[in-house]
């Protein structure tokens, strides 16, 4: 998964514990089919892939598309930060 790839080299390239990787769509491309708008993140601990998932948006314009992938994946990473320590 590209997103793992993402939040592992992230981790790697600022000597971090935690890494954080997305990809994914916030508005459709012309002349692609894209219903829903998806993202997929992946959050990384110590070189080991904790959290990953796909995020769907419906009809929504692309400001609140980026602002359901960033509060769904922060919540991601709380739960993970709770989970872990």
């Amino acid at each position: 998964m590209v997103a793992s790839q993402l939040a592992l080299g992230a981790a790697k390239t600022f000597s971090s514990d935690w890494g954080i990787g997305v990809t994914g769509y916030a508005s459709p491309l012309p002349g692609h089919d894209m219903n829903p708008l998806h993202a997929l993140f992946a959050i990384s601990y110590k070189n080991n892939i904790v959290k990953a998932d796909k995020i769907t948006a419906v009809g929504e314009e692309s400001l609140n598309v980026q602002l359901i992938y960033v509060n769904s994946i922060l919540k991601g990473l709380l739960i993970t930060l709770h989970t872990i320590h």
